[in-house]
C-alpha cells in the first residue's frame, strides 16, 4: 500500500467515527455489555484517542504517549470525543505528511505496546485497531438501541473506493 491509501482510509475512519457519534446514546455513558467489559465511554475513548496516539508514535513522543495513556480520560461524551478525533487526525496527517518516502518505507519507530516498525505497518496496525473497536462500538450502540445498521458502517466510503 502507498502512503496515499492509508490516507484515504484514514480520511474514511475519520467521516466515518465522527457520524457514528450521532448515535450516541446521553446518559448511557457508564453501560457496559458485561461485567468484565469496558463501559461504553472507556471504548470510545479508547477507539477516538488512537490517531493521536500513534502521531506521538510517529513523532518520536513516546514519553508524552505514556503519560496520557496513563492518565484519566476527560471526554464526557459525543462532542468531547469528536474533538478528540479531529485533534488526533489532523495530528497524524501531518506527522505522516512529515516524513520522507524512504522514511515511510523504511524508518524504524519505537513503540511501548508491540516492537519498533516502519510507519507503514504502525498506520496498517492503526487501521486494523481502528476497524476492530469500530466493530465494538457498533454492537455497543445496537444493544443500547440505537438504530446502526450497515449503511452506518460504510458512511463516508467513496464510490471510487469499492471499483
Amino acid at each position: 500500500m502507498k502512503k496515499e491509501d492509508f490516507v484515504e482510509e484514514l480520511q474514511f475512519l475519520h467521516k466515518n467515527l465522527s457520524h457514528y457519534l450521532s448515535y450516541w446514546p446521553a446518559g448511557k455513558e457508564g453501560w457496559k455489555p458485561a461485567e468484565n467489559s469496558f463501559s461504553l465511554l472507556e471504548l470510545a475513548c479508547h477507539l477516538y484517542h488512537l490517531p493521536g496516539d500513534y502521531a506521538l508514535i510517529l513523532g518520536g513522543k513516546l514519553k508524552e504517549l505514556e503519560e496520557k495513556s496513563t492518565g484519566e480520560r476527560e471526554e464526557k461524551g459525543a462532542d468531547d470525543l469528536r474533538a478528540v478525533l479531529d485533534y488526533g487526525m489532523a495530528a497524524l496527517f501531518s506527522a505522516m505528511a512529515s516524513l520522507s518516502d524512504e522514511e515511510w518505507e523504511r524508518k524504524l519507530f519505537p513503540c511501548p505496546f508491540y516492537p519498533s516498525a516502519t510507519a507503514k505497518k504502525h498506520l496498517f496496525q492503526l487501521i486494523t485497531h481502528m476497524h476492530h473497536h469500530r466493530g465494538q462500538f457498533h454492537l455497543y450502540l445496537k444493544q443500547l438501541g440505537q438504530p446502526v445498521d450497515t449503511e452506518t458502517v460504510y458512511y463516508g466510503q467513496t464510490e471510487e473506493q469499492f471499483s
